[in-house]
């Protein structure tokens, strides 16, 4: 396997401006000349999609001479290629087929969107480290559970809240590409693929610099998910309507209009600073989040979201269709459509994804994550700063833990070194080992006895050059240091 180079610039996505940008700004250009020519409007929405997954799936691996499968697994590609439902779903709703095969196929939408979610977003679908920032694999799985589960939470409210149905029994999304668009462009990539680099370049930079780690960080954050979440419901609202968006008006002079405001303010002041208070108090290093803590954490979020669907629900139905059938304002069981049998399953399904399965989607994140750090980004920072970042990991994060979990990263973490290069995997050896060596003697013994049950856990190829990378790095410890060292390691193995 390839690592970036020691001490070098690390990419966030590497030739992006030389080989893929130049492609891209060519499909761009055949996608709207194709517009101009045939007037379709689903071209509108092929852009976004096409753009993403063209991006998702490049071999950036090539140069590097890297198998792509080692670092796009085949799990992973299928997820990328199953969004290709969402223009598909589009293409069949708007086709002639009856009533009933268009209500299959609209709500296997979030389904499909959730289920193959939390496929990719298992440790099966994770490729291994590669010199880049950007790495969707290590974003599109809990991005893709996020999205997943919020839609079906959207239309399962939809259809008990919603306005009643009128001529079938279940309503059907009437579709329009517009809509569609603004959904993906407004909600889908900025959760997917905006905020998951947001946090990872955050979590980066408060570690190594002490920086991005006030209120502000949480306001970014947490604020672009509300306007996200927002944006999903908004989009798939039209889409039910086959109307563009920000084509309806909303009546303010309805009597519930500043009511349902105050729903949606309270809810995102909710999910901002009641939840991100939460994130701080669990704050960094992200390493040290227990099962618990993530459990809470979107427990939290799904406190915070169903008021705000809510409110927002009831706002967009304060428009001339809804209010000249008597159905407008705060949904109530008076002017709600109360569709039951798809609603309460669509919002338990959006429950389940939300709460349990991205538990463990952010599981394998971090895990990921850490296996990301140790054979790439950290071997590719500045000495002083890989130090400091190693030992903040170290005595914030791994000493922090139970035994348990702080093995369980310590594999991970071995795991990746033992697969990076020589160079990369004995600089990081070093600075673990020099940072470990300058921990007081107690401090050193926890994290050496983790080390050695870690290692105990590795394949015998790993564990033999993690064994030899030690020693190597041990060797190089000043004498008085070194001789505490080689006592501990015979006392471990003796």
């Amino acid at each position: 396997m390839a690592t970036q180079a020691v001490s070098q610039p690390l990419p966030i996505f590497p030739r992006f401006k030389s080989q893929i940008l130049p492609i891209l700004a060519a499909w761009w250009a055949v996608l709207i000349i194709a517009y101009l020519v045939s007037g379709r409007d689903y071209i509108w929405a092929i852009l976004p999609w096409s753009t993403v997954t063209i991006l998702m799936l490049w071999p950036v691996g090539y140069s590097l001479k890297v198998a792509y499968t080692n670092y796009r697994r085949p799990l992973f590609i299928l997820g990328v290629l199953s969004m290709a439902y969402i223009p598909l779903a589009g293409f069949l709703l708007q086709s002639p087929l009856p009533y009933w095969p268009r209500l299959f196929i609209f709500l296997l939408l979030p389904l499909d969107l959730s289920i193959i979610g939390i496929i990719v977003s298992l440790k099966a679908a994770i490729g291994r480290p590669l010199p880049m920032f950007f790495r969707p694999d290590l974003l599109f799985g809990d991005g893709r559970v996020l999205v997943g589960g919020i839609l079906s939470l959207v239309l399962g409210l939809r259809y008990i809240i919603g306005s009643p149905p009128m001529g079938v029994p279940f309503p059907v999304a009437k579709w329009d590409w517009y809509a569609i668009m603004f959904a993906m462009v407004a909600g889908f990539i900025p959760i997917i693929a905006v905020r998951g680099i947001l946090k990872l370049l955050m979590r980066f930079r408060q570690i190594r610099d002490s920086k991005w780690s006030g209120w502000a960080s949480i306001f970014i954050r947490e604020g672009l998910l509300v306007v996200a979440v927002l944006a999903i419901g908004y989009g798939f609202h039209n889409a039910f309507l086959g109307a563009q968006p920000f084509t309806i008006p909303i009546f303010t002079t309805d009597p519930d209009f500043w009511p349902a405001i105050a729903i949606i303010l309270a809810s995102a002041f909710f999910l901002i600073f009641a939840r991100g208070a939460y994130k701080r108090y669990i704050w960094q290093p992200f390493i040290k989040e227990t099962l618990t803590q993530t459990f809470v954490k979107e427990l939290l979020l799904v406190v915070g979201l169903i008021p705000l669907f809510y409110g927002f629900m009831s706002l967009l139905h304060m428009d001339p269709m809804h209010t000249k059938a008597g159905v407008n304002g705060l949904r109530t069981l008076g002017n709600s459509a109360l569709l039951w049998p798809v609603g309460l399953p669509l919002i338990l399904w959006g429950l389940i994804v939300l709460i349990p399965f991205r538990v463990l989607a952010q599981h394998y994140q971090r895990h990921a994550i850490v296996a990301q750090m140790a054979a790439v980004i950290l071997p590719s920072q500045k000495p002083e700063h890989r130090q400091k970042l190693v030992k903040g990991m170290m005595v914030d994060g791994l000493l922090a833990m139970s035994f348990g979990q702080r093995r369980s990263y310590l594999v991970t973490m071995n795991r990746a070194l033992a697969e990076a290069e020589p160079q990369a995997r004995g600089v990081m050896t070093q600075t673990m080992v020099g940072v470990l060596a300058d921990l007081p003697g107690p401090q050193r013994d926890i994290v050496m006895e983790s080390q050695a049950a870690a290692l105990g856990r590795l394949a015998p190829g790993e564990r033999v050059t993690r064994m030899a990378d030690m020693m190597g790095a041990v060797s190089q410890l000043p004498q008085d240091k070194r001789r505490e060292f080689m006592a501990k390691m015979a006392s471990m193995l003796g």
